[in-house]
Order: structure tokens, then sequence, then C-alpha cells
């Protein structure tokens, strides 16, 4: 088995405060609909969960995202050369979709007010 490592990291700015819990479920929510993407648009068959993410507070008004990728990807598969081109792709699927999320939520607290 081909096994790659990779680490992404991206930071988002607060427009307002949101709970840990929040942002927990949006990243659950992205992880599925990328592990969609990966089975379906990407017709990938993953040999293991390729996903972990985690979000941290840097202060009150910005976040910092962390995606963890390990793609476990048959020797024999085609894609086994083209680990790091999926592995850009997954990011900037997850990436967006959190970004996505993250403006939904500041929207529907906008019209709130």
């Amino acid at each position: 088995m081909s096994e790659f490592h990779r680490r992404f990291i991206k930071h988002f700015k607060l427009p307002f405060s949101v709970s840990e819990e929040v942002l927990v479920d949006i990243l659950e929510s992205v992880e599925e609909r990328v592990i969609e993407y990966i089975l379906d648009e990407l017709d990938i068959r993953l040999l293991n969960y390729p996903l972990e993410a985690e979000v941290s507070f840097l202060n009150d008004k910005e976040i910092a995202v962390v995606l963890y990728l390990t793609l476990i990807i048959s020797p024999l598969s085609p894609q086994v050369t083209k680990k790091e081109e999926i592995a850009d792709l997954i990011s900037e699927k997850f990436f967006k979709l959190f970004e996505e999320k993250l403006k939904a939520i500041t929207h529907v607290k906008e019209n709130d007010k």
C-alpha cells in the first residue's frame, strides 16, 4: 500500500463570536461532504478514512483550521501517482466548503439583528 500524509492550515476571520461547538458542527458537516466528493466526483476508492480536522481559536476574531490527510491508495491504482494533486483538490474543496458554511452562519447572524 502507498500511504501519503499531508497537513494543510488555513486561517479564517470571524466577524462575530462563534462557539467552538458550532465550529465543530461545521467541521463534521464539511468532512462528510468532502468524503462524498472524494468518492463521487474524484472517483477514488479509499482504503482508509482520509480526513481529520481541528479548529483552534487564535484570538476572538480569528481561527485556524488544520486539515490532516492520510491517503492510502492501492499501488495498483492509476491514482497512486497523483497523490499530491489529489491532496490539493481535497484540501481546496474542504476549505471552500468550510468558508461557505462559515459565511452562511454570518448571514444568518446578520439577519437576526
